[in-house]
Formats: C-alpha cells, sequence, structure tokens
C-alpha cells in the first residue's frame, strides 16, 4: 500500500499545502463539508484517501461517517498541518485533498532538476514534482491578502464560525479560540474506558479579594478499562464573568496547565440566562486519564485587579453543570459528564486578615492494608497527608483537631494507638492525647503567604496482640475555625474558610497483610449477532500476596471469594481455579502461605437479557480473605479494583 504524503510550505505569510504526487487515491473532488453522521459518495471517497494513507484500517469504504473515520480524519490533519485537527472534513482539508478554491503551481524537490527532468543532472536522483495550492480564496502563491477578499493568506479560520459567532455550527469548537495546551495522548487502541467525575475536597468554598488568583474548583476524574481523553470542559457561572475576572486557568493537582482562557469581554463567555448562569468553555483539549491513576482537575480564578462593581461582597457559584465535560476514548466512543453541585465563590470588597485553606495532599496514601507486629509497636503508620496555606498574610498555626474513624468500630483509638503526630519534614509534634478528637495544641507551625505546607499525619500502632485484627482507622477534618485555629502577621486570630472537609484514606490493621497484583479482565462474545440476548465469556486473573507472618485463606466457592455487580439482566462467576496445588488446600479453600504470591482465575458469564441495547458492565467489587477458615470473609479489599471490570456494548 502506498504512504499518501503530504508537505507543509510556507511562502511569505501564505499558508499553502504542497501534496507530493505518488498517492494511489483517486482523483476524486470533494464538494460538501462531512462530518460523524454524513453518508454518501463523499464520504466513500474520504474513507478510500484515508485507507489509501494508511490512517483508517478498514477493508473497503463503507460510506458513513462514524468515530472511525473521524478519528482517522483527525490524524491526517494533525500529521498534515491542518488546524483544528479535530475529524471535522471543511473547507480546510477540501482544498488540501483538491485544490478547491485557490490557485496551483509547481515545483521540484529535487537539487539539480527542472521542469520535465526525469533525473537530477547534479546527484542522479529521480526528480519529484510538487503541485501547491492556496487554501484561501483569491489568494495566490506567495500573495500576502486575497485579492477578491482582502483576507489574509496566512489565517485558517474555524470552519462554520460566521462573524459575532461564538462557538462552531459544525462542529462545535469556539470561535474565538483561546490558548490551550495538551497532556497525553489517546490513540484508537479499542479500549472501552470510560470516566466518572466528582466534586473534590481539593478545593474548598473560597473568598477571593481584587487582584487574587486561586483554586476555585475541583474534580477528581477516575478511568477505567483504559485511557480516556477529556476534549472539552464548561465552566459555569452565577454572575457575569467578565465583570469580575480577567482569567480562568484549568489546570490539575500537579500544577500542569492544561488550558487558558483570557476574559477581555462579554464575549469571552455564553450568556445562558440572564443575570443568573453565564458560560466559559475550554475545548480542543486532549487531557488524558488513565486506569489506576485519579486526577483532580482544579479551575483556577483570577479576580479583576481594579472593578467598581465589587462596591459589596459578591456571592456565585462556579460548576461545570450538565454536560459540561465530553470525552472520548479508545474506540472513538464520545461521552458527557455532569457535575451539578459546584463551589460557592465570595469575591471580597475588603479584607486583609489572614485565612488559612487546606486540601488532600496529592501524596496521601489510598485505601490499603497495614501489616501489624505480634512482637511489638509498628510505628510511623500513615493516616493521612494533609496541606495548609495562608492567605492574604503570613500566619501561624496554633491549634489543629483531626477526627479518627474506625468504621468497624472494634476497639477506642487509646488501645489502638500508641502516639498520634504531626510531622512537617523538619520537627515532630505529638497530640494532647488519642482520642475520636485528637488535638494538637501550642503549635508554632508558620505558613508563609499562599504556599502550600504539606503535615503528615502518623500513629504509633501498639502490638497487634492488644486489638482486634482487622481493624480499621482514618482520619478527617472540616476546615473551619474550630479545627484550625492561628494567628497571621498582624497577630489577628486567622479565618479559615472552605468548610470542605480533607480526609485521609482507610487503613486496615492486620496480622497477615494481603496485596493484590496481576490483575487483569478480558471477555468474548459468544453471539455478536443483531440480538439484543447476546452473551459474552469472561476472565479475571488476581495474585493475592501474603505479606504478613501467618497463612491466610480464601474460599474456593467463587461468589464466597469475591463480590460482582453487573448492569446486565444476568452475570455469574461459574468457576475459581488455581494453577498449584498446596498442602494446605482442602475442598472449601486455597491457602496463600506467610509470604508468598498466589495467582487464580476465575472464569464466568454475562449477558444484555432484558433485550434492550447500550453499555454493559460485569465487574468485581470486593476480594474477601480471612486468617483463618471460618467463614473465609473475615476481611476484603474494596479498594484498587479497576482492573478487574469487562466493558461491552450489545445492540439490539
Amino acid at each position: 500500500m502506498k504512504k499518501l504524503k503530504f508537505l507543509t510550505l510556507v511562502a511569505g505569510l501564505a499558508l499553502v499545502f504542497a501534496v507530493v504526487a505518488v498517492s494511489s487515491a483517486s482523483a476524486a473532488t470533494f464538494s460538501s463539508n462531512l462530518t460523524v453522521g454524513s453518508r454518501g459518495n463523499d464520504v466513500s471517497d474520504l474513507q478510500q484517501v484515508l485507507i489509501d494513507g494508511a490512517y483508517l484500517n478498514i477493508a473497503t469504504p463503507t460510506g458513513y461517517f462514524g468515530a472511525l473515520t473521524k478519528a482517522a480524519l483527525a490524524g491526517f490533519q494533525k500529521d498534515n498541518g491542518i488546524s483544528p485537527a479535530v475529524g471535522y472534513f471543511g473547507p480546510i482539508t477540501r482544498g488540501v485533498l483538491n485544490g478547491m478554491g485557490g490557485s496551483t503551481g509547481s515545483t521540484s524537490t529535487t537539487p539539480g532538476c527542472s521542469a520535465g527532468d526525469l533525473f537530477s543532472s547534479t546527484s542522479g536522483a529521480a526528480c519529484v514534482t510538487v503541485t501547491t495550492t492556496s487554501i484561501t480564496p483569491g489568494c495566490a502563491v506567495g500573495a500576502l491578502f486575497s485579492s477578491t477578499t482582502g483576507q489574509s493568506c496566512s489565517t485558517v479560520t474555524v470552519p462554520g464560525c460566521a462573524v459575532g459567532d461564538l462557538f462552531s455550527s459544525t462542529s462545535g469548537l469556539s470561535c474565538a479560540g483561546g490558548t490551550t495546551g495538551t497532556t497525553g495522548t489517546v490513540s484508537l487502541d479499542n479500549t472501552d474506558g470510560s470516566i466518572t467525575v466528582s466534586l473534590d475536597s481539593y478545593v474548598g468554598n473560597q473568598t477571593l479579594k481584587k487582584g487574587e488568583t486561586k483554586d476555585v474548583y475541583a474534580l477528581k476524574l477516575q478511568a477505567t478499562a483504559g485511557k480516556v481523553a477529556v476534549t472539552r470542559f464548561d465552566v459555569r457561572m452565577t454572575v457575569r464573568p467578565w465583570l469580575y475576572f480577567n482569567k480562568l486557568v484549568l489546570k490539575d493537582s500537579s500544577g500542569t496547565v492544561i488550558a487558558e482562557k483570557v476574559i477581555s469581554g462579554s464575549a469571552d463567555a455564553t450568556e445562558l440566562t440572564v443575570g443568573s448562569d453565564y458560560l466559559v468553555r475550554f475545548d480542543s483539549l486532549n487531557y488524558v486519564v488513565e486506569p489506576g491513576v485519579n486526577k483532580i482537575v482544579v479551575v483556577s480564578a483570577s479576580v479583576l485587579p481594579t472593578t467598581d462593581k465589587l462596591t459589596s461582597d459578591v456571592t456565585l457559584t462556579v460548576k461545570t453543570g450538565s454536560n459540561g465535560i465530553r470525552t472520548m476514548n479508545g474506540k472513538g466512543y464520545t461521552d458527557s459528564l455532569s457535575e451539578a453541585t459546584g463551589r460557592t465563590v465570595t469575591l471580597s470588597s475588603t479584607g486583609s486578615t489572614g485565612n488559612i485553606v487546606a486540601r488532600v495532599s496529592a501524596s496521601s496514601p489510598l485505601a490499603r492494608i497495614q501489616t501489624v507486629s505480634t512482637s511489638g509497636e509498628t510505628a510511623g503508620v500513615v493516616l493521612g497527608v494533609f496541606d495548609f496555606k495562608a492567605e492574604n498574610q503570613s500566619s501561624t498555626l496554633n491549634n489543629l483537631t483531626f477526627a479518627l474513624n474506625d468504621p468497624k468500630g472494634q476497639r477506642a483509638f487509646s488501645t489502638i494507638f500508641k502516639r498520634v503526630y504531626l510531622d512537617d519534614g523538619s520537627k515532630v509534634v505529638y497530640a494532647d492525647s488519642v482520642a475520636t478528637s485528637t488535638a494538637f495544641s501550642n503549635l508554632t507551625i508558620d505558613l508563609a503567604k499562599d504556599s502550600w505546607k504539606t503535615l503528615t499525619l502518623k500513629a504509633d500502632v501498639a502490638d497487634a496482640d492488644d486489638f482486634a485484627n482487622g481493624s480499621m482507622a482514618s482520619t478527617s477534618m472540616v476546615v473551619n475555625a474550630t479545627n484550625i485555629v492561628g494567628i497571621d502577621s498582624n497577630f489577628t486570630t486567622v479565618t479559615a474558610s472552605g468548610a470542605n472537609t480533607i480526609a485521609g484514606s482507610d487503613v486496615t490493621l492486620l496480622q497477615s497483610g494481603v496485596s493484590l497484583s496481576g490483575m487483569s479482565a478480558s471477555y468474548a462474545m459468544v453471539d455478536n449477532g443483531t440480538a439484543a440476548a447476546s452473551t459474552s465469556t469472561v476472565k479475571y486473573l488476581i495474585t493475592l500476596n501474603n505479606t504478613g507472618s501467618n497463612d491466610v485463606y480464601i474460599s474456593k466457592t467463587a461468589s464466597t471469594f469475591v463480590a460482582t455487580s453487573t448492569t446486565a439482566m444476568s452475570g455469574r462467576l461459574t468457576s475459581l481455579t488455581s494453577g498449584t496445588t498446596l498442602s494446605g488446600d482442602t475442598s472449601a479453600h486455597f491457602i496463600i502461605p506467610s509470604g508468598g504470591p498466589r495467582s487464580f482465575i476465575l472464569e464466568g458469564e454475562y449477558g444484555n437479557d432484558n433485550g434492550t441495547s447500550g453499555s454493559v458492565e460485569f465487574k468485581i467489587t470486593t476480594v474477601y480473605f480471612d486468617d483463618d477458615t471460618t467463614g473465609l470473609q473475615e476481611f476484603n479489599i474494596t479498594y484498587g479494583l479497576e482492573a478487574l471490570r469487562v466493558y461491552t456494548y450489545q445492540n439490539n
């Protein structure tokens, strides 16, 4: 198959595209715009070009413009400098393929070649002729402005945008543009990933003064079953943004900027409901979220340094709203996600008192099992990692109060923990006492203005023989002036805004710890016809690692070993096997010896028996194990199971 190659040339300020005359594509002339849902001969001709160019992996053209054609076209556009490379077939891409609406000329790309030569007179190399086509009507090669429209020959406009439009009528892209960034890439790897969105405590309710920049809104994005790219992100406000803000920034919790939007006037926002609902849109994004790596996406807002609109405090809500997030996965499927709660932002007309805000640090550990000793204390178990920052003024923390939580209610914390303490990296401060409400008083933790300081809450765990095996613990704090007390650099008592709850993840304290690895899921369609009752077989692989000093056990009955969830009308596991047989195995249970791993295979089936089309999910939600052979479900793992999930689409 010949590779269809395209070169980009620039003559003066004129933007031209050069097509190397080695294509095996037909000499079709394209006359219409094409997008998802289009049908007909033009689509077939376009698909043939993409097939010949190795961008579209189908045997023959189908004549239907779907997600695969869109993704292939976007790849072609990206390779050939066509912007925006979003898979929309409009005047720009049409001009590249058939020279429509422009002037052409020919030139040789090989030194020593004159017109009509077959081989170079200086090197003997084959002469290759290149035809250039101007994409702006009325622009000759090398012209600065169109002779018919006066438009700059170097200008590339967004298809579907007329003068005064905010968004393209054909692609939905912003006509005004903006500065955007890209992070990662999603290729058509045939993974059917999806994303869930939730409001995150990384940012609480905020108060901003004139000229101040703060994070005002944060969402947690969790991907399963494959990479998913966020391609659009909406910010909704209940006030006119241009009256109070001059810039919004979309970034993640690591500080990586995804996109920026300068707000200079009403044209940079869309009024959805007069006086109460306004939209600022970040589009043409490619922010990739991978399974197992939760991403926190943050909106930062900069308040105008001077504005006559803040004569008194203004309160507004910031959220992404209904269908405010657009995504695309490895199959080319798109989805729209919503978050309707949002955060409250107060724009202050005055105020210079120190204010403390707090968040869960990105380095805070996820839910886990902690192996504890039966021959002494286990020191330095991390309960949570938290960031604190002083706004308006540098400040000093004098008192902090954390809640200790025991979901199982098995024993008093004074029995489980010998000591609880804060570590700021240079010094350790111990709690007044270990209790459900654990307070730290007489602190002198300095916070520089607008600079985050990380504090790690740790505990020394008692000998495991002194408390119930499998006890769970976590910690949390509601950010308010009761739990956070201090003074600013003017010796004024600080405020603590946000009212968000910062919480560490659950820690399960076990004499025999277990971790999971080697997890995967696969499925095979049994009947892939048009019947909605088609079924699939499923296989899960999982390895249990015994990190403790005692043996642990699991049931040989699949439904006792794991819990599952499915959106199909039926779904079940039919077998549980291991590749080895150990002396501690019985007809009822498998043994996982101390210090060793053991792998297992779970197999089953599920089907869309309700007779309707749609997506079907079958996943493992809980893994059970025990330190004895009674019940075999004393302990469980409910976190980190994203890989134990299959997601298919059934056609009616």
